[in-house]
């Protein structure tokens, strides 16, 4: 199965770009990987084949639960798995995982790059920032809207000294043809870096929808972020949803909460805070903040 890990820190954008190119394949499977107990990004993927595995990362705890899973998808339905690890989790530690899985042909790592946080992470997260960085096949560069063009230079040239083979894509995706995207997954010239034979196991398992994976060892990414859950939030105004989610250490923040009696879904990252509808009936309120103590 043609395998693409899409990788990005915390808030990069990761699900936006994931549901910007599903449909290039009607035989792909979305399997998403969360730190926290509950999964707020899967409500979001826009797709009805997709594999959760939450609490904990793929690349440590949860390496034995990840394998299992792999091994029991039918090889035959699906052409494309599309893995999106934690945003925490280190590239090399994903790759290093996947190299002997023998149903798995890795096409390509992409990893998203906020722009505007880009010096905050590198400097603060630089351990598992860069490293999704150094190990990427192809880096798209986003939260550009509002960005001065010296800006975005300045971070792409950052980039390229971490990563000077990888394609850097400085325009939003979201403006990009998703074929044109999906074209240089199918590009093989960088592929020998994270080739896997394709042979099947042989399981028999059939995957027909939304599945969910729970388990709750933590291990080395894990120490330094520390995530809650709070549910049926209610805020009064605007203003009182930004200092609650702006409070010091919150790294991440994510999910529906009742502002001025409407549900809305609240993503709040480094950048900023975006406000929109809410597209499901979830109560929980993802929280990742930097654990220091």
């Amino acid at each position: 199965m043609k395998t693409i890990i899409v990788s990005g820190f915390l808030g990069s954008g990761k699900t936006t770009f994931i549901n910007h190119i599903l449909g290039f394949s009607k035989n792909t499977l979305v399997l998403e990987n969360e730190f926290g107990d509950v999964s707020i990004d899967s409500m979001l993927i826009k797709s009805d084949d997709i594999i959760e595995i939450n609490s904990g990362c793929i690349c440590c705890g949860l390496k034995s639960d990840f394998k299992e899973i792999i091994h029991k998808i039918d090889k035959d339905q699906f052409e494309y798995i599309i893995i999106e690890p934690t945003g925490i989790a280190k590239l090399t530690d994903i790759l290093d995982v996947l190299k002997d899985e023998e149903n798995l042909q890795i096409q390509k790592c992409v990893t998203i790059v906020d722009c505007d946080s880009y010096i905050c992470f590198h400097e603060d997260f630089g351990e598992f920032f860069n490293d999704q960085i150094k190990n990427a096949d192809i880096i798209y560069i986003t939260n550009i809207e509002n960005l001065e063009e010296e800006k975005i230079d300045e971070v792409k040239k950052s980039i390229e000294q971490f990563n000077p083979n990888a394609i850097i894509h400085k325009e939003d995706f979201r403006k990009m043809n998703p074929d044109d995207i999906v074209s240089e997954f199918d590009d093989n010239k960088k592929q020998e870096k994270h080739e896997c034979s394709c042979h099947n196991h042989g399981h028999g398992h059939k995957c027909c929808g939304k599945h969910h994976h729970e388990h709750h060892e933590h291990s080395h990414e894990d120490s330094k972020f520390k995530t809650n859950v709070q549910k049926n939030l209610k805020f009064d105004s605007k203003e009182e949803l930004e200092k609650f989610v702006n409070k010091e250490g919150i790294v991440r923040a994510k999910g529906n909460v009742e502002l001025l009696d409407k549900k809305v879904f609240v993503s709040k990252t480094l950048s900023g805070i975006e406000i929109s509808d809410s597209t499901n009936d979830s109560d929980d309120f993802v929280i990742i903040e930097v654990n220091n103590g």
